[in-house]
């Protein structure tokens, strides 16, 4: 049973928004996202009783967003953005071991809150070569690209040693 439903929608406008929803089964609650792709999305919870009370209320909102005309996300032609670091040694220290999980935190959540998408591989980094790689699967690549920088900046994750480029289509794993 799928916990978790992505979907995405251009309108006439070419405007591109997003839903989401999933299953919290430890607080027994569904939880829906949505909102313009690269602003802070609006978020609801709904109790449920049961797994089944809450797996029905998955199904419900993934055929709202097909008659809403939204297109689910493995659906999608997704752009792949590579944001990588510039490290001090070939291999990275252990520095930089520790800064790799705080960047994946940071990014998963930047991005996610925004609906730009998520770190593909988000448990396997690639540290080699001089350089601290993570690759993001998106809908809106420019976009993310300033998302990553901003977060980089806010969030004080060296920044200056930060560089952002388009890569191919990216697969889902």
């Amino acid at each position: 049973m799928s916990t978790f439903y992505r979907a995405y929608k251009q309108d006439d406008q070419n405007s591109l928004t997003y839903r989401e929803a999933w299953i919290d089964a430890e607080a027994e609650e569904f939880v829906v996202h949505h909102g313009k792709v690269g602003h802070l999305g609006e978020t609801g919870e709904q109790r449920f009783g049961s797994e089944e009370e809450g797996a029905e209320l998955l199904e419900i909102f993934i055929q709202q967003c097909t008659v809403d005309g939204y297109t689910d996300v493995n659906e999608l032609q997704l752009g792949e953005v590579k944001a990588s670091w510039k490290l001090k040694t070939t291999a990275g220290t252990q520095r930089d071991h520790s800064f790799a999980i705080k960047i994946r935190r940071t990014l998963s959540a930047h991005l996610g809150w925004r609906g730009l998408g998520e770190i593909i591989d988000p448990q396997n980094p690639i540290i080699g070569d001089g350089e601290l790689v993570y690759r993001i699967a998106t809908p809106a690549p420019r976009r993310a690209i300033e998302s990553i920088k901003a977060a980089a900046r806010e969030f004080k994750l060296d920044p200056t040693k930060l560089t952002c480029t388009l890569e191919k289509k990216a697969e889902l794993t």
